[in-house]
């Protein structure tokens, strides 16, 4: 544990590769560059994006283990996510916008029946998309 200034206290849940690795990934040394990373600290989840590998990887902070390995979308490399208890939302580079339900460890409904419906030209290459965040 790591006490931050009296206001944080940091916890190591360990190497994560070393973690993957223990679920039957092989890893090579350029496969373990962290895209991104989004923790939520209601669920105590840790979404990890690796450079190379094209997916986002769960692990729960509290049992320090790889929860679930979301499925892998194609070609498209995660940029950003967001999550509340229960589903996680992430943007690719191909500007997909695409829901995982959390609980049932599957591609959301919403995500089924919406992914072909964005407008052509907010897919196109031109658009960037640089985050996401949740409005109340």
């Amino acid at each position: 544990m790591i006490d931050l200034f009296g206001f944080y206290t940091i916890e190591i849940i360990g190497n994560i590769a070393e973690k993957i690795e223990e679920k039957g990934m092989k890893l090579r040394s350029y496969d373990k560059i962290i895209n991104f990373a989004y923790y939520n600290s209601k669920s105590g989840h840790l979404f990890v994006s690796l450079v190379n590998l094209n997916h986002l990887i769960m692990i729960s902070t509290t049992a320090k283990e790889v929860v679930w390995t979301l499925p892998n979308m194609g070609h498209e490399r995660p940029l950003c996510a967001y999550s509340d208890q229960d589903k996680l939302i992430v943007c690719y580079d191909s500007n997909k916008v695409v829901v995982f339900d959390l609980l049932n460890r599957r591609l959301h409904d919403w995500s089924k029946r919406n992914n072909d419906k964005f407008p052509k030209n907010y897919l196109s290459r031109f658009n960037r998309i640089v985050g996401i965040t949740a409005l109340s």
